[in-house]
């Protein structure tokens, strides 16, 4: 039974699933990159923002064998594992960085998919030619997205090699619609 708002949920759900993994493993990637050095001034207090390790308390003035006034946490435990503050929230970074991802993609193929449609001689879309079109269109659909999110974090260099991650990671997730797993409004690829 042809159903095209179903094979817009199903390819929806894939891909915003497989974004969001992306974007996940991408966070952890930059948190972790992004470890908080602890630094003393002359007094022997902290002197940078560093964070609670159990209530996320800022523990800046402190002295390393205190404890943190909220919880009563060992501010010495805190400081040999430092955590970043937005390390409970990389979770919304990366939503935000999908839903992002994905208006901006569909955004982009609502304004290709014509253009691909009518190069192709006969008005018959051809899958390799849709495909040749597409591949640097989401490139620089990925670098736009990852240079809005990540600019201060990842350099060019990582964001082109990041970019050409996602590129492959949107080609694989369109798999299943292409194999015929299901249709979208007649076509086999978004």
């Amino acid at each position: 039974m042809y159903n095209p708002p179903l094979g817009f949920l199903a390819f929806g759900l894939i891909k915003f699933a497989g974004y969001f993994i992306f974007a996940c493993a991408l966070e952890r990637h930059v948190r972790l990159k992004r470890k908080i050095r602890p630094t003393l001034d002359a007094q022997g207090r902290i002197a940078n923002d560093v964070h609670c390790a159990n209530c996320h308390y800022n523990l800046r003035t402190l002295t390393p064998v205190g404890i943190c006034p909220e919880c009563s946490h060992s501010v010495a435990e805190s400081l040999a594992n430092p955590v970043s503050v937005q390390r409970h929230t990389f979770r919304h970074r990366a939503l935000l960085f999908v839903l992002t991802r994905v208006c901006l993609g569909m955004a982009a193929g609502y304004l290709y998919w014509p253009v691909g449609f009518y190069f192709v001689p006969g008005r018959d879309p051809r899958l390799l030619i849709v495909i040749a079109g597409l591949v640097p269109l989401r490139v620089i659909e990925w670098g736009l997205v990852l240079w809005l999110f990540y600019r201060k974090e990842m350099g060019v260099g990582a964001i082109c090699a990041a970019a050409a991650i996602g590129t492959i990671v949107s080609f694989l997730l369109d798999l299943p619609s292409m194999m015929g797993l299901y249709s979208i409004a007649g076509y086999s690829i978004c």
